[in-house]
């Protein structure tokens, strides 16, 4: 949080943010009259924390609609190889 702050040019903040023990995840879930309670009475750096907040938690929503990679895909130790399948005859013959 504080490297964030810095980027935005408010670090004055920094030690509100630590005596409230506000943390990153908290950040991203405060609203305009959160940052007032806390300490924050101007509308230019509450302005820029809530544009802030807004795009983290965008980026963050991104993130979690990409599609993980299925389960059924990894099993068998994730070898990358692909599952034989014999024909069967050629399994009954012992031949491929």
């Amino acid at each position: 949080l504080p490297e964030l702050l810095s980027q935005l040019g408010l670090m004055k903040y920094i030690d509100i943010f630590e005596q409230q023990e506000i943390d990153y995840q908290t950040f991203l879930t405060l609203s305009d009259e959160d940052l007032k309670e806390v300490g924050v009475f101007t509308f230019g750096a509450r302005r820029k924390m809530l544009l802030a907040i807004a795009e983290l938690n965008k980026s963050k929503r991104r993130l979690s609609d990409t599609p993980a990679v299925k389960p059924g895909y990894l099993e068998g130790g994730a070898s990358g190889r692909l599952p034989r399948i014999m024909d069967v005859d050629a399994a009954q013959s012992n031949q491929w």
